[in-house]
């Protein structure tokens, strides 16, 4: 510990490790969370998904293009990727104003999932 913080690298336990593994685990295309529910020896998946994987940068940002995308697609048009001849500035900015919309939508996704398993219990 003493040589991480005389290096300047933030010290991390065992338990910060496993919401790592958990959360780059879910990063792949076609993980799945029952598998990595039993690796980690979870009774559910819901423990796994709710309080071990987390959203990284990478993950949002695929999301924010796949969801620029889905909305160029219901209004017919071309698609934030389809567009070759966008700067790297504006594709940036555009993926900025969805960024904002998608977090809200994601934040009551998880306000009303909390909610029903509060009335459950």
């Amino acid at each position: 510990m003493k040589l991480c913080k005389k290096a300047g690298v933030k010290v991390l336990s065992m338990h910060d490790l496993r919401h790592t593994m958990c959360t780059r685990y879910m990063e792949r295309p076609g993980a799945s969370v029952k598998a990595l529910s039993q690796m980690v020896g979870h009774k559910s998946t819901n423990i796994t998904y709710d309080l071990y994987v987390h959203n990284t940068d990478a993950t949002l940002e695929r999301e924010m293009e796949a969801y620029s995308d889905y909305l160029a697609a219901q209004l017919g048009e071309r698609t934030v990727s389809d567009e070759v001849d966008v700067s790297p500035e504006v594709k940036a900015r555009i993926r900025a104003e969805y960024k904002e919309e998608l977090l809200a939508e994601l934040e009551e996704e998880i306000r009303e999932k909390i909610l029903k398993e509060l009335k459950e219990k």
